[in-house]
């Protein structure tokens, strides 16, 4: 949908105050197009206004909203077929709403954000949508939310290690050293990403009900955990191990949980 067309019949997302209003002009729309605005405007009249009571973020929000929220949702919304377009649950979209108004600076968050009000108002997502996922993004660090959005974006590696070191032959009594290691390399270059963060990120998301991380089995197939002795987070163990002391690795799978799954399909 097109708000710069749907704005030749009425005006949409001037300021938070003048988009909620109940204009004469969108009492009177009988285009298709008019329509597909005032179900926005509906959304915003229910949604936004609540914000103003959280004055310490209605500000910076205010602000987002008055100058690039209009723009924003045009671009997340632009490949949904108007017919499609429908009146948001207040009970899902409004901490949605509230979530962009203290992340509007961030780009990873501001994207999960808008993508689950367009899950929202699209007519064949709503039902993916759960209203806990607006807590789930609060509960995330902006780099934290690039690196899931590229994760559940489909990234075929799904495998995961532990690293541990001890003495040799001491009958298995190893030290973690590395909780959660992933082969994690920047798209652009192909070059190997190192992320210190990223075990407490997994954490995180098993903590959130989003993925399941298991050592009690790997996955099957030639040379897929090849990858973890070329890590430089190995090397480093590796290259600092005492005389007496050996390295080896725990194999892992890392997967979505159902839950997880439907949370991708309402931020994707």
């Amino acid at each position: 949908m097109s708000i710069d067309k749907a704005k030749q019949t009425v005006e949409v997302v001037t300021t938070i105050m003048s988009v909620a209003k109940d204009t004469p002009e969108l009492r009177e729309a009988g285009s298709e197009l008019a329509k597909s605005a005032l179900t926005l405007t509906k959304a915003i009249n229910v949604c936004l206004l609540p914000i103003a009571a959280v004055t310490f973020a209605f500000d910076k929000g205010r602000k987002y909203f008055e100058s690039k929220f209009e723009h924003d949702l045009e671009e997340v919304m632009k490949d949904v077929p108007q017919e499609d377009i429908v009146e948001p649950k207040a009970s899902l979209v409004a901490p949605a709403l509230q979530g962009l108004a203290f992340s509007s600076d961030e780009p990873n968050l501001k994207e999960l954000y808008l993508r689950l009000i367009r899950s929202s108002m699209t007519r064949q997502k709503t039902d993916d949508v759960h209203p806990s996922f607006s807590d789930i993004i609060r509960q995330l660090d902006p780099l934290e939310a690039g690196l899931l959005n590229s994760f559940i974006a489909g990234q075929a590696n799904r495998t995961i290690a532990t690293v541990t070191a001890g003495i040799k032959d001491s009958g298995g009594q190893y030290r973690v050293k590395y909780r959660h290691l992933y082969n994690w390399f920047y798209s652009e270059t192909g070059e190997m990403a190192k992320i210190p963060a990223f075990p407490s990120m997994i954490d995180n998301w098993i903590r959130l009900g989003l993925v399941e991380v298991r050592y009690d089995r790997h996955a099957a197939g030639e040379n897929l955990y090849d990858w973890v002795e070329a890590r430089q987070e190995y090397k480093d163990i590796f290259n600092n191990l005492e005389d007496d002391e050996e390295i080896k690795f725990i194999k892992g799978t890392i997967d979505l949980t159902e839950f997880g799954k439907r949370f991708a399909r309402a931020v994707l």
